[in-house]
């Protein structure tokens, strides 16, 4: 490109050969017969260049005969290289590229378009530079064109995929009544094209809410709820994916999906072959159920056994999805969350999280739901063994959060019961969350705030606060919840008064009132909680300047009798 084009190429391209043909004695010097060669030439370079360049944008995992093989680290660096190059070029290969979409030859406009396509998906700046490229009301015109060949519509249709991915484009795309051609025309498409007219569809209803509406209110749903009957895989997929893009902006989104039949189109394709149309289909689900009032009775009981199967399915994307829409049907009402208890969910969630079948965000949170309506619900959690995995994800996690996540159950476990609470503190967490109050991180430090509040106000074990009081010395800002847990204790314990007296012989109680004069508010309040549990003279006796308040009246006294 750098050479001077397209043009330059050819040119130069067609002058070898023709040079060439003259030598070998095969094509005439002069006449019409010469110009034939020189444009079959011609011909080829474009189809050549077109060609090379889609194959240049494909990444190595997804070039024929990789089967999905991961890429050498070599393969990568020659193809992020070979990227870059075309970056340095993007604004003249776009110029250079483009013009040939338009091209009159139907392999040379088709290849264009898929070039161009491929290119988009390479990288952001090749993306960006293929959307100012004003492709888009050639595009239209190459969509709604009824003389338009089906495999040029359909290479339009996926560069028009990848234009929309840009909001303005998208607003540009839909003004221009491209995405009303789509569904106008959806009925007489075949599957491919059908595939990606959807395609676009959910490219463009992704990005936001507006245009999520735009798209619903063209009429996109009802062709892809008819398109998640058709026997054809690809179109299961995206169909599925639409009416999830559609779903997840907002409650009146996910009610015009659910309306039109979402919940009940969508199920048969549970027991989908295909676990990608399983992970759609799930997806779709979880987004019904996410919004509104009544969203958890858009999934009738019916369907929580298969639900429940799911979350063990060998598919990890399976699992994941299946374990995020039971956590969204747990969060609608206690009725819902005990059924899905009752259906057998909780051994399912638990095998997921020890069997690391990818995040265990969803299936954490799931636990810490269903756990959250009341005792005994916490109490079957606790005995399906959550507790101990909860644990051991929060010691080893290294996504922030995934770890406010597992704090988040543990505090709704914790705050159920004392036995719940004790559970989970002899488990090891109550140092673990402490440290994790200390963490710059706002979400995970105000998720491990709440759950020490949940669970220590539980804790009915003076061991176990005993043990929070001595880890706040390197987590200080945790001490205040220590200390009312214990006030607490103290307060309501039969042993209180031995306890008391080794929290005294320990010297804690004598370092917190040296420790008062300097606190902050919620500290001195949390210590004057403690103090009042004692006696007042015991309060008195281990204040910092109790002894010299001693040894000067001893030394006062001394005095009156020398003078008397």
């Amino acid at each position: 490109f750098a050479g001077g084009g397209l043009h330059h190429c050819c040119v130069r391209g067609c002058s070898s050969l023709a040079a060439g043909a003259r030598e070998r004695g095969v094509m005439p010097t002069d006449g019409p017969s010469a110009v034939l060669p020189v444009f079959e030439a011609y011909q080829r370079a474009r189809v050549d260049l077109v060609q090379a360049l889609a194959e240049m944008a494909v990444p190595p995992m997804q070039r024929p005969g990789a089967h999905g093989k991961v890429p050498s680290a070599q393969e990568e660096m020659d193809y992020r290289t070979c990227i870059e190059a075309l970056e340095n070029y993007r604004g003249q290969l776009v110029r250079t590229v483009a013009p040939l979409s338009h091209d009159l030859v139907t392999g040379v406009q088709f290849s264009a378009l898929v070039a161009l396509t491929r290119l988009s998906r390479a990288s952001d700046k090749l993306a960006d530079a293929v959307g100012k490229g004003e492709l888009l009301p050639h595009i239209c015109q190459l969509l709604a064109g009824s003389m338009v060949k089906k495999e040029i519509k359909l290479g339009a249709a996926h560069l028009l995929s990848q234009v929309v991915r840009d909001p303005v484009l998208a607003t540009q795309a839909l003004e221009a009544g491209a995405i009303n051609t789509l569904i106008e025309s959806f009925e007489e498409y075949e599957p491919e094209m059908k595939t990606a007219a959807l395609w676009v569809i959910g490219s463009l209803a992704t990005s936001d809410k507006e245009l999520a509406t735009a798209a619903t209110d063209a009429g996109a749903v009802r062709p892809a709820l008819l398109s998640l009957g058709e026997p054809y895989l690809p179109l299961q997929r995206i169909a599925a994916s639409l009416l999830a893009d559609i779903a997840k902006h907002a409650e009146e989104l996910g009610l015009a999906v659910h309306e039109a039949g979402g919940a009940v189109a969508l199920a048969p394709l549970l027991s989908s072959r295909d676990p990608v149309v399983r992970t759609q289909a799930l997806r779709c689900i979880a987004q019904l159920c996410k919004f509104g009032r009544q969203a958890g009775e858009r999934v009738p009981p019916t369907m929580h056994p298969t639900l429940v199967q799911l979350v063990s399915d060998p598919s990890d994307d399976v699992v994941q999805a299946a374990a995020t829409v039971i956590r969204e049907l747990a969060k609608y009402d206690e009725r819902t969350a005990g059924r899905l208890i009752e259906a057998g969910c909780l051994k399912g969630l638990l095998e997921a999280l020890t069997g690391g079948r990818g995040s265990p965000a969803a299936p954490a949170e799931s636990l810490g739901v269903l756990g959250s309506y009341s005792e005994e619900m916490a109490e079957q959690v606790l005995d399906c063994g959550a507790v101990p995995v909860l644990a051991q994800g929060l010691r080893l996690s290294g996504a922030g959060h995934v770890r406010a996540i597992v704090a988040g159950s543990l505090a709704a476990l914790g705050k159920q019961s004392p036995d719940a609470a004790d559970a989970i503190a002899e488990a090891g967490v109550m140092p673990v969350l402490q440290a994790l109050a200390t963490v710059p991180d706002q979400a995970q430090k105000a998720a491990a705030d709440k759950a020490l509040a949940a669970i220590a106000h539980n804790l009915r074990e003076y061991d176990h606060l005993l043990e929070m009081v001595e880890a706040a010395a390197h987590a200080p800002s945790t001490l205040p919840v220590a200390l009312h847990a214990l006030a607490g204790l103290f307060a309501e314990s039969e042993e209180a008064g031995r306890h008391q007296a080794h929290f005294v012989a320990t010297g804690h109680m004598r370092g917190l009132q040296a420790m008062k004069a300097e606190a902050d508010p919620r500290l001195k309040k949390a210590i004057d909680a403690l103090n009042a549990t004692f006696p007042e003279e015991v309060v008195e006796q281990l204040q910092p300047d109790y002894e010299k308040g001693l040894l000067d009246q001893i030394g006062g006294d001394d005095d009156s009798e020398g003078e008397a």
